[in-house]
């Protein structure tokens, strides 16, 4: 009968050890689940703004094509203006003798 005792303490430690290990296992489980869900919620805000930037770089960098190529138009006028105003000037040419 001593020994039966024995055995079952033994037994029952061993389950008490076993089930706490379980529990702990479970608890860990459960934080990892709500850790995951977290994560997860942050990933995906990363890719919206991550969206939102691809974006806004994208219409940047039209503007900037947009920007230079209205610079190169305005090069463009600006020197047939001058090519057409240049020649009909009539500039006086000074005599190198000395006449008035």
């Amino acid at each position: 009968m001593a020994k039966e005792r024995g055995e079952l303490d033994q037994t029952s430690r061993q389950l008490a050890q076993e089930l706490e290990e379980i529990r702990r296992t479970a608890s860990s489980a459960l934080a990892l689940d709500a850790e995951n869900k977290e994560l997860k919620a942050r990933v995906l805000g990363v890719e919206r703004e991550s969206q939102t930037l691809q974006q806004e770089n994208a219409r940047l960098q039209d503007r900037t094509a947009r920007d230079w190529f209205m610079v190169g138009a305005g090069v463009i006028v600006l020197g047939i203006i001058i090519g057409l105003i240049i020649p009909r000037l009539r500039f006086r040419r000074k005599s190198s003798w000395g006449e008035l």
